[in-house]
């Protein structure tokens, strides 16, 4: 059903002034950090939650300060006593630089049990006593959360999704500005370009009508297309956008575009994937058309 493509994607203006301008994505870590969040959280291991929570703190460097304390200490596994024995792995070094290497080792130590402590304290409300001999007995502890500690746990992952979904709404702008930069002035959009684009945008949702809000209104799905993903974790953004066609600015204007027309990866655009989903629906389009021309 080329009818929903007509409209937008394989509209000569459309794609001549904007498509042509947008590139694809980098999509791996976003579509993990959503699947994360579609979890239900009932059983979940502590260390995976710190992870998640430092995600993009440098200054913090959990991952690489764990991954330093569990490369250079023996970890015997005795229930909550792990008996790490700091500085083994620098026996053969000599004195000085044993010396310096201990003394880093203790230092993450240290930080990642106040990191530890923390979380058990403010996240899960355990005020339990962390020490180098139960540090990574309780990270590597698997919880099963309240549902309190499960509302805490789907903050922290719903905010480091955000911010993987914030990036790509940056990239998109960003992609598309570079790819303008290099056209001569005759071909940048213009004020016509625009209208014509918010035009055709009115059209496709006049023609798909409810079918589009009811499908983007469901529950994100764990096997479903970065398509259809994208769109449903931006469904109030995009709900705003549709609402307010007429004096959408030409970022906004792009966003809108790409959630709707960029193929992003072998799933295809949300048009191809929604026109396979409703592809009984091709007469009732149709009509539609003609009342709208």
């Amino acid at each position: 059903m080329d009818l929903l493509l007509s409209i937008l994607p394989k509209d000569y203006y459309v794609k001549q002034d904007f498509l042509n301008h947008m590139d694809s994505m980098y999509i791996t870590q976003y579509l993990q950090c959503v699947r994360d969040l579609i979890n239900n959280f009932d059983k979940i291991k502590v260390e995976d939650i710190l992870k998640k929570i430092y995600m993009f703190d440098t200054v913090t460097d959990f991952d690489n300060k764990l991954h330093y304390i569990k490369l250079n200490t023996t970890y015997f596994d005795s229930s909550e006593n792990d008996f790490l024995n700091e500085g083994l792995a620098f026996a053969s070094l000599d004195g000085k630089k044993c010396n310096n290497s201990n003394e880093k080792l203790t230092q993450n130590i240290n930080e990642m049990i106040y990191l530890v402590e923390h979380f058990y304290h403010y996240i899960l409300q355990d005020k339990i006593e962390i020490n180098k001999n139960n540090l990574i007995y309780n990270l590597e502890k698997v919880i099963e959360p309240t549902e309190i500690q499960k509302n805490n746990i789907r903050v922290i992952y719903f905010n480091q999704a955000d911010k993987y979904n914030q990036s790509l709404l940056i990239s998109i702008t960003t992609n598309y500005r570079i790819r303008m930069s290099y056209l001569p002035q005759c071909e940048l959009v213009n004020k016509e370009s625009i209208n014509c684009a918010k035009e055709r945008i009115k059209l496709f949702f006049k023609v798909v009508g409810s079918d589009f809000t009811n499908l983007i209104k469901q529950e994100m799905n764990i096997n479903e297309p970065f398509c259809i993903t994208f769109l449903k974790f931006n469904r109030m953004y995009i709900f705003d956008l549709k609402d307010r066609i007429n004096t959408l600015n030409e970022t906004e204007l792009c966003h809108l575009l790409y959630f709707l027309c960029i193929k992003n990866d072998s799933s295809g655009s949300f048009i191809e994937y929604f026109t396979f989903i409703f592809q009984n629906r091709f007469e009732v389009y149709k009509n539609r058309i003609k009342r709208n021309y």
